[in-house]
Formats: C-alpha cells, sequence, structure tokens
C-alpha cells in the first residue's frame, strides 16, 4: 500500500566488540539486502554494495534504489559528529539489512523488519558466516548488546 518510515540512531563508537567502530572522515564498505518477506531469510539477488563515507554534519548516503526496486529508500547521516542518525523508508513489509563489510563472514548488521501486522523491529546483528545473522544480545555473556536506539515509526 505505503511506505513506512522508520528512523533510529547509532553511536559510531559503541564500545560492543560485536559492532564496527566508525570513525570520522573516513570510508567503510557496506552492503544493502532486502526482501519482501518479514522472516530473515536469505536475500537472493537482492543486494547493493555502496560506501559509507562519514563526514560532519552532512548526509553520508542516500541509497536510492529506484532502477532496481522501490522497496526501499535509505539517508544515512552524521549528527553531533559521534552518532549516525538512520532514515529507512520501506514499502509495505519485509526487511531491510546493512551491512557493515564486504561479506556475511565477521560482519555487523543492522536489520529493520516491518511485519504483515505493521508491528516493526530494529535490531544490532553479528554475522559470524554465511547464513542467518545472530542478534548481538546472543552474545550478552560475552559484552554483546543492542546498539540501536531512539527507534520511531
Amino acid at each position: 500500500s505505503g511506505y513506512k518510515l522508520i528512523s533510529f540512531n547509532r553511536l559510531l563508537d559503541t564500545k560492543d566488540k560485536y559492532d564496527i567502530n566508525l570513525s570520522e572522515l573516513k570510508e567503510y564498505p557496506i552492503e544493502f539486502v532486502w526482501k519482501e518477506n518479514s522472516k530473515i531469510s536469505y536475500h537472493g539477488n537482492n543486494i547493493k554494495k555502496s560506501i559509507l563515507s562519514i563526514k560532519q554534519n552532512q548526509v553520508l548516503i542516500i541509497d536510492d534504489q529506484s532502477e532496481i526496486t522501490d522497496f526501499y529508500l535509505m539517508r544515512i547521516y552524521n549528527k553531533n559528529n559521534n552518532l549516525l542518525k538512520f532514515e529507512l523508508n520501506l514499502k509495505d513489509w519485509g526487511f531491510v539489512g546493512i551491512g557493515f563489510g564486504n561479506s556475511m563472514t565477521s560482519t555487523d548488521m543492522i536489520i529493520t523488519t516491518i511485519m504483515e501486522d505493521e508491528s516493526y523491529e530494529v535490531n544490532d546483528y553479528y554475522s559470524l558466516k554465511h547464513g542467518v545473522p545472530n542478534k548481538d544480545t546472543d552474545f550478552i555473556d560475552k559484552g554483546g548488546k543492542n546498539d540501536i536506539k531512539n527507534i520511531s515509526f
């Protein structure tokens, strides 16, 4: 039917060993994946590689998928020099994942899911290997935590 706007924040340095520590004035490879399914599963060819460039108080990336799909639009900003703000417009229901790296091996991720009943989740994930990643909180005994803050829908 329509698009849903979800916004959330993440510190550049979360002090969590399952998160990549980001620094200003650097660039990081990232990957976007998406699927029209609220169960996190293999995304097939729905993948786009990009670069996250961290600069003070600027839009860091606008990932416009209009040439590939109308499923989502993502914007990422650097706020207050230590906080990333994400704005995701997601069509209908499904998931969009952001991977901070070039593969699924040892990779920090954020996955946003909207269910068919319009409930939603934004969680901090870590992928040890190819397959469905684990939530950082699955590693709570080793210091993992959900570092996604200020989620609004």
